[in-house]
């Protein structure tokens, strides 16, 4: 597939590349508030759980839920599980978390999601651009360049997309 993208590069440019870096981002503690762990991928409850996970008050789990939709998001069958299941709302709220590592894991899984074709078009309809192009005014460049990112993929043989964007940015 033409916008399908290749997943070790993609898990270059979004995930910690150094050894240090990519040790720390699996030794993430999960939520404070109790014993969760990350769900294994091998079923649509899994992705409902992490829905449940982006709408807890406590942003810890917040973040646990916001990085596994970055994480299953690499591959093409879970980016359409994810959107089948109802995980591309979820990410539009998670955006607007006030806190920047999930407003991060949040956007670097719509870019991720945003490689396949359809649900570009999905993201769009949920409302997924304003608050994207909210967190572009950011002064992190690490955040600016996730979020280019997603706006390219967004973007990518997608003249409504790009359209829009253009219009609202």
């Amino acid at each position: 597939e033409a916008n399908e993208g290749d997943v070790e590069r993609t898990m270059e440019m979004f995930m910690p590349v150094s050894p240090d870096k990519m040790e720390e981002h699996q030794k993430r503690p999960l939520s404070r508030a109790g014993d969760h762990e990350r769900p294994p991928s091998s079923s649509s409850k899994d992705i409902e759980e992490l829905i449940l996970w982006a709408a807890s008050p406590d942003q810890d789990v917040q973040f646990q839920a916001a990085r596994s939709f970055a994480d299953l998001a690499i591959t093409e069958e879970q980016r359409v599980r994810i959107a089948r299941a109802g995980g591309l709302q979820s990410l539009v709220c998670l955006l607007q978390s006030p806190k920047a590592e999930v407003q991060r894991c949040a956007v670097i899984a719509i870019a991720n999601l945003a490689l396949n074709d359809s649900i570009q078009s999905q993201l769009n309809e949920e409302g997924v651009l304003p608050p994207l192009l909210e967190l572009a005014d950011t002064q992190e460049a690490d955040m600016q360049g996730h979020v280019a990112r997603a706006l390219a993929n967004l973007a990518f043989c997608h003249e409504q997309n790009e359209t829009a964007i253009v219009d609202l940015g």
